[in-house]
């Protein structure tokens, strides 16, 4: 599941935002688990002529957001309230984010006279380091969208951990097999070959 935004502005400090839910290998358990990815573009250049802008790849962050993150932003759209957490990977840190904030949404226009509603709610999401960040607003109907992503991304964490938990117990019930063998069993027993295929496999 995928899903992205982008706002870039006539001042060349938009950026864009693409969330995806992978399924990744989680080494010290060896198990397989959900991750929601976000990963943050900057703004390059603003083109007044389309009205568009570039986004340079070559400054992307990625962030893993974990279910507990996951469910605070729900929380932060359900209650309108903000939401930030520290990460820490390596030597880089930073500071994620997720702020509501009201805003007039402009429902049509007349002649030269724009027609607004009153307040909407709206979202900044993104994040800060050091010498930078990118922060993405939001429109009511984009962060609708994102909480259905964030709901799934639950979801789907939380049935493939009970399906990795199940297989562990399973494979801790079964019964450990002998290892002393008769000799006319080991005489029955086929020679085992070697799948050079098998060795491919990486898990």
């Amino acid at each position: 599941m995928n899903y992205t935004v982008f706002k870039p502005n006539p001042k060349g400090s938009g950026g864009l935002v693409n969330l995806r839910i992978a399924t990744t290998k989680n080494k010290k358990t060896d198990s397989w688990e959900k991750v929601l990815f976000a990963e943050f573009l900057p703004q390059k250049s603003w083109n007044d002529a389309t009205k568009s802008g570039s986004f340079d790849p070559t400054k992307k962050r990625a962030i893993a957001i974990n279910i507990g993150e996951a469910g605070e932003m729900l929380y932060s759209v359900k209650k309108n309230v903000p939401f930030q957490n520290y990460h820490k990977s390596g030597d880089r840190s930073c500071w994620v984010k997720f702020i509501p904030y009201p805003r007039k949404r402009e429902v049509g226009k007349e002649g030269d006279k724009t027609h607004w509603t009153g307040d909407v709610d709206n979202y900044a999401f993104g994040y800060s380091e050091k010498g930078g960040g990118v922060n993405i607003p939001l429109s009511s109907g984009e962060a609708e969208v994102f909480c259905l992503l964030l709901e799934s991304y639950i979801k789907e964490s939380m049935a493939l951990d009970a399906k990795e938990q199940d297989k562990k117990f399973k494979n801790k019930d079964k019964p450990s097999q002998s290892n002393e063998e008769t000799e006319e069993e080991k005489e029955e027993e086929p020679e085992s070959e070697e799948d050079d295929e098998n060795d491919q496999i990486p898990f």
